[in-house]
């Protein structure tokens, strides 16, 4: 009996000492779970990192700084990232050019979350144009931010929309990065030809934009033209009432197709405008 009351006993504390440690492991698996959910909006792994520019890239007023492109070479850790200052919807626009030719710029380039920071310098091709080469990237990097500062070069002169001490945040992923095994140090030169293709690339987008315009016009203006055949049909058909009915649905019709035509002719005169830039940019590049 003493045997056998043992044996229970020994079994109660077994079973006891089960539910304490699966109660242990549900612990710990939630505690995990907690560290994992409050690290993730830094940092989730494997280069997936929640990463927002700085909402205001103004540098003055009708300017602010757009990051267009950037490329790594893998091999040597060498990154080139280049930045447009202006209106990128309006590239011609040079309302912001007087406070622009009063801005220099503090930069710095940080890696984040992954070894330790390259040696970048900062190459100025025109007021609306600068490129940012960094060397001595390690693999694994991660993140590239780029940190840059707008400065007055005379602070005596009014600036308008200038914010001091304003640092503008841009981020570059290592996964997402274009890569290029070829990417090396290059000269102004070489970067104010970038900045002129980025200036053609954005008139033949507007181009093409225009003349998709001019193509949904003309093609409005044939199916409004066939519409006015058949009403001048009907109208043959017709009461005198629905006749009057009818008159005005054509005069009405006539006046839809003659907007269509002069917005036409409007679009054309900007398009010719823009060959005009586009000519103009090719031959400015080529003396």
């Amino acid at each position: 009996m003493m045997n056998l009351s043992n044996k229970v006993k020994e079994l109660k504390r077994h079973k006891k000492y089960k539910k304490r440690k699966k109660f242990l492991s549900v612990v710990w698996s939630l505690v995990l779970v907690l560290v994992v959910l409050l690290m993730s909006p830094l940092y989730t792994g494997g280069g997936k990192v929640n990463l927002k520019n700085t909402d205001n890239q103004s540098v003055v007023s009708g300017a602010e700084i757009y990051k267009i492109s950037s490329k790594l070479n893998p091999q040597t850790g060498f990154m080139v990232s280049e930045f447009f200052v202006g209106d990128k919807k309006d590239v011609d626009s040079v309302s912001a050019d007087a406070a622009l030719s009063n801005i220099k710029y503090d930069y710095r380039s940080v890696v984040q979350h992954g070894g330790a920071n390259g040696i970048s310098k900062m190459i100025k091709v025109n007021d609306h144009y600068f490129v940012i080469e960094t060397k001595g990237l390690k693999p694994k990097f991660n993140v590239l931010r780029y940190d840059i500062a707008p400065e007055l070069i005379n602070s005596k002169v009014d600036t308008e929309g200038f914010q001091k001490d304003s640092w503008l945040k841009f981020y570059t992923k290592e996964s997402d990065v274009e890569k290029d095994a070829s990417l090396q140090a290059s000269n102004l030169r070489t970067y104010s030809k970038h900045y002129t293709n980025f200036i053609l690339k954005s008139y033949y987008k507007v181009k093409a934009k225009k003349l998709k315009q001019v193509q949904s016009l003309e093609d409005t203006i044939a199916h409004n033209e066939k519409v006015l055949d058949k009403l001048r049909k009907e109208k043959a058909l017709a009461s005198q009432t629905q006749r009057e009915e009818i008159d005005d649905q054509i005069s009405n019709m006539k006046d839809d197709i003659n907007t269509d035509k002069q917005n036409i002719r409007q679009i054309k005169k900007e398009v010719s405008q823009i060959n005009g830039n586009i000519n103009a940019v090719k031959r400015g590049f080529k003396n």
